[in-house]
């Protein structure tokens, strides 16, 4: 017999409860069926079952606990330049700079992309960077647990704009 129709022999006797030879003194089956009526396999799937069950309560319970996180709020003065449109183009920058610094930058690739949205950030008025800031705890701290100020001075890259964006946020105390 050749070794193609040994090895079906043998796995059909896994499914079959015999144990893959012509004599049937074997009462209690092949293998996978000794396999279902061990009483240590049930015991550890059943540990593996209740592990898995503990691990998905600590893990929507951690992020339930995340979501509940004291988020640190910036008072965003009153001003005419927040408008509706402002409120679009700040959730794209910040969108952008998490795009930006999320991750090892190996190639340097997005060195330039920082340094012009920086240039953005450091032409926004007072109160728009107030927006900007306040919008980023809103959206990232949880994730990130950095402010707007950490994110960027951690990070590499950006050139005089992200100087001067961050010294603009220091002299607003947004650090």
């Amino acid at each position: 017999m050749n070794a193609y129709a040994k090895a079906l022999k043998k796995v059909s006797s896994l499914f079959s409860g015999r144990s893959g030879t012509d004599s049937k003194d074997d009462a209690r089956g092949g293998g996978l069926a000794k396999a279902l009526y061990n009483k240590p396999f049930w015991i550890f799937m059943s540990m593996g079952l209740v592990a898995g069950v503990g691990y998905w309560i600590y893990r929507s319970g951690k992020t339930k606990g995340s979501i509940d996180a004291k988020i640190p709020f910036v008072d965003v003065p009153e001003s005419s330049t927040i408008t509706k449109t402002f409120k679009e183009t700040a959730l794209g920058y910040i969108n952008e700079l998490f795009r930006l610094t999320e991750g090892i930058d190996w190639t340097g690739k997005t060195w330039a992309g920082k340094e012009v949205l920086y240039a953005k950030l450091v032409k926004l008025d007072k109160s728009q960077l107030y927006y900007v800031y306040d919008l980023w705890l809103q959206k990232f701290w949880v994730e990130r647990e950095e402010s707007l100020y950490d994110t960027i001075d951690s990070d590499l890259g950006g050139g005089t704009n992200k100087d001067a964006i961050l010294e603009r946020l220091k002299s607003f105390g947004l650090y």
